[in-house]
């Protein structure tokens, strides 16, 4: 049954949503340094799991383990995230773009299943979906907004998809249950 799709659609994307909201409103508070401070957390995380790995093999002396591959890779892969953080930023801003994209995507597909079920929301959750998407592609398009101290903007930008997504599901979860009963 359709209905309990778009339910099953509205929880799957709640958790996501809360914690894109998280990220907007921290990038807010603090927008010049989130960024960095962010990639330096994840680098010194990677290096630390790296030398964990690496004095598990040397302790283990076992030649067939892995720890020292995936050990090496840690340490590389952290020092990389620390000294190309602009580069890992553009990244970052590329997937949260896309995502945003895709996410409202499938929203435009839950809107014309509402219609079909003859719920007043469908063209609320439709036009919302349209904004969102364009934004996506603001994401996309100018990649470096993150680096150009835009930060509040990008975070403005997540926080108004997010928010208009959990507004959509509210409405849609209330409709559902109007027409159950």
């Amino acid at each position: 049954m359709e209905v309990e799709k778009i339910k099953k659609e509205v929880k799957e994307s709640f958790l996501v949503t809360l914690l894109l909201i998280t990220f907007a409103v921290v990038l807010c508070i603090n927008p010049d340094n989130f960024i960095n401070i962010a990639m330096n957390v994840l680098g010194y995380l990677g290096i630390l799991i790296g030398i964990v790995e690496i004095f598990w093999y040397l302790k283990k002396g076992d030649k067939n383990s892995n720890f020292l591959k995936t050990g090496g890779i840690y340490v590389l892969l952290g020092v990389v995230v620390i000294l190309k953080a602009s580069l890992l930023q553009t990244v970052f801003t590329l997937l949260l773009g896309s995502y945003i994209l895709i996410q409202n995507m499938t929203r435009i597909d839950t809107s014309l299943k509402i219609k079909e079920e003859k719920q007043s929301t469908w063209l609320i959750v439709l036009v919302l979906s349209i904004i969102n998407i364009i934004l996506g592609f603001i994401l996309i398009h100018n990649p470096l907004i993150l680096s150009d101290k835009l930060n509040i903007s990008i975070a403005g930008l997540v926080l108004f998809s997010q928010i208009s997504i959990i507004l959509e599901n509210v409405l849609l979860l209330l409709k559902l249950k109007k027409c159950k009963e």
